[in-house]
């Protein structure tokens, strides 16, 4: 997503804090909320009504720091469960293939 946006021009949108300067900008509103309706198109159902709560309010950096914070507390929650499932694991050196399937079977 962020490399279709920076092809188009809009990255700016989303990746740096939006100054004043830029909000006065005659094109910021149309180009803030194209950025935001393009977020908008790929998301799934839920996640637009996860994020998306009023569909006339167009803040792209905002919509963008809420999808990214929720599927980041999801990856360092994954990473943590991951790493409790390798701790669990018990290798029986008498089946090791079975040891491995187990394994394989954990993730």
């Amino acid at each position: 997503m962020i490399t279709t946006l920076g092809f188009k021009g809009l990255d700016d949108y989303i990746l740096i804090d939006q100054t004043e300067e830029m909000k006065k900008k005659p094109e910021y509103n149309q180009l803030n909320k194209m950025t935001t309706n393009f977020i908008w198109m790929h998301l799934t159902t839920n996640n637009l009504e996860r994020f998306v709560s009023n569909v006339r309010v167009f803040n792209a950096k905002a919509l963008w720091d809420a999808i990214e914070a929720h599927f980041m507390a999801k990856t360092m929650e994954n990473a943590a469960s991951a790493m409790d499932k390798y701790f669990d694991i018990q290798f029986d050196k008498g089946d090791m293939d079975k040891s491995i399937k187990e394994t394989c079977h954990a993730y």
